[in-house]
């Protein structure tokens, strides 16, 4: 295959994901077929086959997505001088262009985690790499120079990943007016709840070094 091929391939993938997301988000993994798919992104089931074999492909393909997009968001606020200033921002932006759809697919994909293990592999292989991304980032803060600073700033990654995670599956399921009043102030909570922790590994690292 040739590059153009490959990006050819790469982009009409893409829009097919984007053309399957509504019949994904009602039905979920179990629910809906290949053909139900296929009518979704407007081909032939044989056309869908070509780009996605299997339901689990599709899947792989919304988590490689995903993956790329918290990259993606995480970079913008990479070199930001207040890196909790930043992450705020990022979420709100976010919020607002949430579509409950987006949200609905990975609770299909959690229930489908249940009970098929590889869609099980591939979530975790996602929460992982979005930890690690949390991680990178908490590391410019703060250096991981020892074991205990290392499990620290991880809990801190593991805590910022699943709280903000929940909060936009609440908002995305809710009245957006009446949650985001809420969600502004759970969403400070955290941030400042993550900002004391990491403040105290801050204390905390200097008499480690000063120890060693």
């Amino acid at each position: 295959m040739t590059q153009i091929d490959r990006h050819d391939l790469a982009a009409r993938s893409e829009e097919i994901l984007e053309r399957v997301t509504v019949v994904f988000a009602r039905k979920g993994f179990d629910g809906a077929s290949m053909q139900d798919l296929a009518a979704g992104a407007g081909m032939s089931v044989g056309n869908f086959y070509r780009y996605f074999p299997s339901k689990l492909a599709l899947v792989e393909a919304l988590v490689e997505r995903c993956m790329r997009d918290v990259q993606r968001d995480l970079a913008k606020v990479r070199d930001e001088p207040d890196f909790f200033v930043a992450f705020r921002r990022l979420i709100e932006i976010n919020r607002e262009s949430l579509v409950p759809e987006e949200a609905a697919i990975w609770v299909h994909v959690d229930a489908g985690a249940i009970r098929h293990p590889e869609i099980r592999a591939l979530r975790e292989a996602m929460e992982c790499g979005i930890r690690k991304e949390m991680f990178a980032l908490l590391t410019r803060e703060v250096e991981a120079g020892d074991p205990a600073t290392v499990e620290r700033l991880e809990e801190i990654a593991d805590f910022l990943v699943v709280l903000v995670s929940g909060l936009f599956r609440r908002f995305a399921f809710g009245d957006r007016e009446a949650e985001r009043e809420r969600f502004d102030r759970l969403t400070t909570l955290v941030i400042d709840t993550a900002r004391d922790r990491l403040d105290a590994v801050r204390v905390r690292h200097p008499l480690l070094d000063a120890a060693e």
